[in-house]
């Protein structure tokens, strides 16, 4: 539950396992090249997530990730 960083990089897993949500203190994670198609909504409990590459990946869609307090 501790871990910070996870780079998955050319694995095709095809979707975002979801024992990666419980890892509320990852700040970097990495899939690139996984044929990820959806990013699921629980990707937003990574609360300490500072950088989440996915590039080439069949990405179709997004969740709302972008939460600003003002």
């Amino acid at each position: 539950s501790k871990l910070r960083c996870l780079t998955l990089d050319g694995n095709t897993i095809a979707e975002v396992p979801r024992a990666i949500m419980q890892l509320t203190e990852m700040r970097i994670l990495s899939m690139r090249q996984c044929g990820v198609a959806v990013l699921p909504e629980g990707i937003t409990h990574l609360v300490a997530l500072q950088e989440l590459h996915m590039n080439d990946n069949a990405l179709e869609s997004l969740p709302d990730l972008w939460v600003f307090d003002v």
